[in-house]
């Protein structure tokens, strides 16, 4: 009898929470569509928020520091525009119907593209596919990223470039100068200690420039901009260093292909490489072989890419703040 009573209660106590959290889920769609509804009631009438879906951690207006090459969408968007960036939650039907933006990133093949319009964002790798037909494509970070597009039947117009590349033209630098060697470790690396980070830190004081812990987001940039040579794992790091013209080399601290089953780890490099006109780029491993003064001659070979910013200017989908535009190219 007792134990027909505990069994009945504790059923009892589940259903109570499984109602619970069903009506803690209805409320949170509740605020989710109401908050969404009225930023696009407000967009119809003053035409300032860019509605996205992006890899950040948060949605709406707010976002938590995660990775600076996917919060960039975020904070470069909003300063250069003057509009207000509003990301949508990933997994809501209606949303997957609004008309949204898919921009910086190694996002395709990640989210719902139907009625979606496509700004300088790429695949991770040739292995993954589209969800659905964009409603637009305005440009692609490179042409492998075309390339994969074509395959899928989906078209591309050969317009290319991750819009990071467009920072010089609204942001210059005047903090300090480090002057040295800096290393940028991908998000992955960050989660684990590595002897080469070790040794480049302890015993030829490279300093970290930490992409995923960050107090202001133009903080990364000056870092970058205040290092004689850069030496990166991380894609975005690279991008704004060939974007500042800072001598870069692109590396590998750990052995991703080996982290990373089924997928091409080199093709988003490769991408934004063939986007400015670099080929047949290869990564430095140095988890098989370390040799610092070797390391350091690649500053000496390095040249700059070419940056095609009037492409790049025309591509851009967005009203431009004129008082943040500089008016001569870098």
């Amino acid at each position: 009898m007792i134990t027909d009573l505990f069994c009945s209660l504790k059923k009892n106590i589940k259903r109570l929470f499984r109602h619970l959290r069903f009506l803690d889920d209805w409320v949170k769609n509740f605020q989710w569509y109401f908050y969404i509804g009225w930023c696009k009631a407000r967009n119809s009438i003053t035409g300032d928020i860019i509605f996205a879906r992006c890899w950040v951690d948060g949605w709406g207006s707010s976002i938590s520091v995660r990775n600076w090459g996917d919060d960039i969408n975020k904070f470069f968007f909003e300063y250069i525009t003057g509009a207000k960036v509003i990301f949508l939650p990933k997994d809501k039907i209606l949303f997957k119907l609004m008309q949204r933006y898919i921009m910086i990133g190694s996002i395709l093949g990640h989210y719902e593209l139907r009625n979606a319009i496509v700004y300088g964002t790429g695949f991770m790798s040739a292995q993954r596919k589209a969800h659905g037909i964009p409603k637009k494509i305005i440009s692609v970070r490179g042409p492998l990223t075309r390339n994969a597009l074509l395959q899928q039947n989906i078209d591309c117009p050969e317009h290319y470039g991750d819009p990071v590349l467009l920072l010089p033209l609204f942001y210059k630098s005047s903090a300090k100068k480090y002057g040295g060697v800096s290393i940028i470790p991908n998000i992955r690396t960050f989660r684990g200690a590595y002897p080469v980070v070790d040794e480049l830190v302890n015993k030829y004081n490279c300093q970290i420039i930490n992409m995923t812990s960050y107090g202001k987001w133009t903080d990364i940039i000056d870092e970058i901009t205040g290092s004689s040579f850069i030496i990166s794992e991380s894609l975005h790091g690279l991008i704004v260093a060939e974007a500042y013209n800072i001598p870069c080399v692109w590396v590998e601290f750990i052995d991703h292909l080996a982290l990373q089953v089924n997928e091409d780890w080199n093709f988003k490099f490769l991408d934004f490489y063939e986007s400015i006109g670099k080929h047949n780029m290869k990564s430095i491993k140095l988890y098989e072989d370390f040799n610092f003064d070797e390391l350091m001659k690649k500053k000496d070979e390095w040249k700059p890419g070419t940056i095609d910013y009037e492409q790049l200017l025309n591509d851009f989908p967005f009203k431009i703040d004129a008082a943040k535009k500089f008016p001569l190219k870098p």
